[in-house]
């Protein structure tokens, strides 16, 4: 049985799934961090919109498969499987750690842990 601050991400991650950058951003809250540590922090609502505005347009399909989810308060955390096809047919299976702070049913904090050359290899192809 999942908790509501798990099903705030779960929601998060299905607008994500259906390419809907504005739903998955209803999720966050003005005032959002977003942790990418591979790639750096974007700050407020319309970072993160600029951010990921240019990357959802090279995609053909994106699928978060959740493994794992736990929660302890106002904290959930993630083990996940980022299912990513570009516009090119290029596809990654990018293994994610994500860690969320919920407040007032949005997510305030998002931080993201991967491993980015894994990505970049599998979309070279190397």
């Amino acid at each position: 049985m999942s908790t509501a601050n798990e099903q705030v991400v779960v929601e998060f991650f299905r607008a994500f799934d259906r390419l809907d950058l504005e739903g998955a951003l209803s999720y966050l809250t003005e005032d959002c961090v977003h942790d990418d540590k591979p790639v750096g922090i974007h700050r407020g609502k319309e970072e993160i919109r600029q951010f990921f505005a240019p990357q959802m347009k090279e995609l053909k399909s994106f699928r978060a498969e959740l493994k794992e989810t736990l929660s302890v308060g106002n904290l959930v955390m993630n083990e996940r499987v980022d299912w990513i096809e570009l516009q090119g047919g290029k596809k990654a299976a990018l293994p994610v750690m994500g860690a969320f702070e919920i407040r007032a049913g949005k997510v305030a904090v998002w931080r993201d842990y991967y491993d980015m050359s894994s990505f970049h290899k599998q979309i070279s192809g190397s």
